[in-house]
Formats: structure tokens, C-alpha cells, sequence
């Protein structure tokens, strides 16, 4: 089984990363990909994520916070995935 991990940044209303990942998750999904969202953890974020992924894709949420702690964040995302 193939992986991919999509790393957003922002609230989806204001920066248009999680667009892609959103629109791809649940196509690569039925290729039998393991899917996984990293996104910024806001009330849009998590509409949009929950109407767009089917419950097989794993979406896992960090604080908004500064750019050095948001990298953080998203590594310690990454090496528990």
C-alpha cells in the first residue's frame, strides 16, 4: 500500500493548500492509498474536511501558532504517522 501525507498551511479560507488535498484525498483513497491530511486546526478547516474525506482518510489538526512552532507541530505529526 502506497502513502501520502498532504501538509497544509493556514485556514482554507485565506490560503488554498488544503484545496488540493481535500479534492485528491478521497480519489487516491479508492486507488488504495493511504491518505493523510495535516491541517491547521480552525472551525472552516474542520467543516470543510469532515463535508470533502470519507472517514478512511486520516486528518490530524495543529494549533494555529507561529511558523517555527507550526513546524514543529507538523513534525511531531509526521514521525507518529
Amino acid at each position: 500500500m502506497q502513502k501520502i501525507t498532504f501538509i497544509t498551511t493556514g485556514d482554507i479560507k485565506d490560503i488554498a493548500t488544503a484545496k488540493r488535498a481535500l479534492g485528491m484525498a478521497n480519489h487516491l483513497q479508492t486507488l488504495g492509498w493511504k491518505v493523510s491530511i495535516i491541517m491547521e486546526d480552525c472551525l472552516e478547516n474542520r467543516h470543510r474536511a469532515s463535508l470533502e474525506c470519507n472517514s478512511d482518510i486520516s486528518i490530524k489538526y495543529f494549533p494555529k501558532c507561529s511558523a517555527q512552532e507550526e513546524r514543529k507541530a507538523k513534525n511531531k505529526i509526521l514521525k507518529r504517522n
